[in-house]
């Protein structure tokens, strides 16, 4: 798509009630040409196909006369990145899942996922023994060469990220609200020494969007998606590190789980993971050397 397109098309997702779905059915109806909803044959177009509910087709069009007239054009941050499904950066990993997003959002370096990723996930309210193998595992990633894929949240995901980072590693943070709105708040610093530490922050919402409960299981989807393995450290048995894990199960991934104390709420999901038959991750060798097995010629671990 041209840059006039993408923009256009950042304008719609920017719509409320229009989402990654919709965006593809306006995409397939307008052969790519976005541009064309600051015409009125456009828009014919898009009604007659059906592609969007008549009361977000109003709003839509209520939005592009603004925008096409010169009026509410937003304002995208200088350094955020907005990606198509079909340019050359758009991650591999987002291209082999059956529902890829058809925009995603960046900031930050996109070079950081151009080493292999793992991600690395678990509760909010971990165990010092949580924290420990987050940490320890995080910093064993990066030091064979893999980046650390989290979701910035409390407990075993900002423990991988500023554990990487003390590593002089890459870390990437998926977030369920925008990219320009770090989640939770009161991980700006964090969010802020990613990006300052080569890492990257990615999102398929819309530039402004704030986290909502409904929004984390499709961050979860992003976090298997982006990612070559996933690493559950500590969960419940039910939760967002498990979600992920289902994901990951969807997509294909390498799935592994962190065995912890049979009485311990924090270690019911990943005992119930390695109960079905998931990999134990006893030590980050391990997973690296799973990992080369998977992907031969992609990536070798020195030891």
């Amino acid at each position: 798509m041209t840059e006039a397109d993408l923009l256009a098309a950042a304008v719609l997702h920017g719509v409320h009630g229009v989402g990654q779905r919709r965006l593809w059915r306006v995409y397939e109806l307008l052969s790519g040409a976005f541009r064309l909803l600051c015409t009125r044959e456009g828009w014919e177009q898009v009604r007659a196909g059906r592609a969007l509910p008549e009361e977000v087709l109003r709003a839509a069009e209520e939005r592009f006369a603004r925008v096409c007239g010169g009026g509410e054009a937003p304002q995208k941050p200088r350094d955020v990145r907005i990606l198509w499904w079909g340019d050359l950066e758009y991650p591999r990993g987002l291209r082999e899942i059956p529902d890829p997003p058809f925009l995603l959002y960046a900031r930050g370096d996109l070079h950081a996922l151009a080493l292999p990723p793992v991600a690395v996930v678990g509760t909010r309210r971990p165990t010092a023994y949580g924290l420990l193998v987050a940490e320890r595992f995080a910093a064993g990633f990066v030091a064979e060469g893999v980046t650390v894929v989290s979701g910035m949240a409390f407990g075993i995901d900002a423990a991988a990220h500023r554990s990487a980072l003390r590593a002089q590693g890459r870390t990437v943070a998926v977030l369920a609200s925008g990219v320009d709105v770090p989640t939770p708040t009161a991980h700006r610093r964090l969010y802020e020494e990613i990006l300052a530490g080569g890492g990257l922050v990615l999102s398929e919402m819309p530039l402004g969007t704030m986290a909502e409960r409904g929004l984390f299981p499709l961050r979860n989807r992003l976090l298997s998606g982006v990612s070559r393995a996933v690493l559950v450290v500590e969960s419940r048995s039910r939760g967002g590190a498990m979600l992920t894990a289902e994901w990951a199960q969807k997509h294909g991934r390498l799935l592994f789980a962190v065995p912890g104390p049979v009485f311990s709420p924090a270690s019911e999901g990943p005992n119930r993971l390695l109960a079905a038959g998931g990999r134990p991750a006893l030590s980050p060798g391990e997973v690296l050397a799973h990992l080369s097995s998977e992907t031969p010629g992609e990536f070798r671990p020195s030891s």
